[in-house]
């Protein structure tokens, strides 16, 4: 497989008349991307998404367990144990914490520095809660005031 290059994202994301794009591709389990954005702190931020979506895909596939779905930033990613019991507190979250991520993307260029550090914080967050499997109040206060900073930038 070649792996995408740079310029491919760049040129679909300017296709799709967008500001940035994750490209994923796929053979067999092998799995390669690229991202790209069109300034320097949204090409951070993408780069760390992609990472991410990398990195849940890689734990699904060694834990067993399907990934979860990241792609439209309106629709909550599933869980990733797929079970009729209600989703843990601790997949909540991070549900609620990618649904927030896709928001910041979302908020263009005006709060670079404020998005850049949201976004590093939830991503911490994230990845803690998937180790530890659990969420602390703490987390879940930090999410809290973390929607509401996004919020007032939506405004």
């Amino acid at each position: 497989m070649k792996p995408p290059t740079v310029r491919t994202a760049e040129h679909l994301a300017r296709a799709a008349d967008g500001d940035g794009a994750i490209l994923l591709v796929f053979d067999g389990d092998r799995i390669a991307g690229a991202s790209w954005g069109s300034t320097v702190p949204r090409c951070a931020r993408l780069g760390r998404m992609l990472d991410a979506i990398v990195d849940r895909i890689e734990a699904g596939r060694s834990s067993g367990d399907a990934p979860a779905a990241t792609s439209p930033p309106a629709a909550r990613p599933a869980p990733k144990i797929q079970t009729d019991a209600p989703a843990s507190e601790w997949e909540e979250f991070i549900g609620e914490a990618l649904d927030l991520l896709a928001r910041l993307n979302d908020l263009h260029e005006r709060p670079a520095d404020f998005a850049d550090g949201v976004s590093e914080r939830l991503m911490g967050m994230i990845e803690w809660a998937e180790q530890n499997e659990r969420v602390t109040a703490a987390m879940q206060t930090a999410l809290g005031n973390m929607e509401s900073g996004v919020a007032r930038w939506e405004r």
